[in-house]
């Protein structure tokens, strides 16, 4: 399933993205909206305006947070903008009332498990973040993240967290099946 996502830099000049956001969206090439490019730049609240149109147009509304920030920046990120899923994400692995949270509002977490160990926010694949997420019920997919940064496919991902005995075939099928049959606004 190839679904166009509307994606800005955090440092965007967030006045003049939201004036042009609307001809971008109008296509309806466009089925979510991301920030991405480094976390914490801004406040969440200064990104309302791209969230709110996003909303408008119901597309599903996505966020890069919680890879190098806190769990407390991925609740704070899903309460000011209604996220419905997090790129990464894994920093909620270090909290329960935050994975509650996220499992008690089905907000998906999109995991790249092979960036998040080279970029060293995961030790390795063994102890990936993703196996405390999928415990305490968070739902999550499992990605790859510039393939060609991190040369690694899906079946890469899938292969080195099952080898390094993060999950088992039983979860892996799970998350494969999410991943496959999208949880995305559109089709709710």
């Amino acid at each position: 399933m190839f679904e166009p996502e509307l994606t800005y830099i955090s440092a965007c000049d967030i006045d003049s993205a939201a004036e042009s956001i609307d001809e971008y969206i109008k296509t309806g090439f466009f089925k979510s909206i991301d920030v991405c490019g480094g976390e914490n730049i801004r406040p969440f609240d200064a990104f309302i305006p791209l969230y709110r149109k996003a909303e408008h147009y119901g597309l599903t509304k996505i966020m890069h947070v919680g890879e190098s920030g806190s769990a407390d920046d991925i609740r704070k990120s899903v309460d000011v903008l209604g996220l419905d899923e997090v790129h990464h994400g894994i920093a909620a692995a270090t909290s329960r009332d935050v994975m509650r949270f996220l499992a008690d509002n089905h907000i998906q977490l999109n995991v790249c498990p092979s960036s998040n160990v080279m970029l060293g926010y995961a030790k390795d694949y063994e102890h990936h973040p993703i196996k405390t997420l999928v415990e305490n019920g968070v739902e999550v997919t499992i990605n790859t993240d510039d393939l060609l940064i991190f040369n690694s496919s899906i079946e890469n991902e899938y292969l080195m967290l099952f080898k390094a005995g993060a999950l088992t075939v039983d979860q892996l099928e799970e998350i494969r099946l999410r991943g496959l049959n999208g949880k995305r606004k559109t089709e709710r």
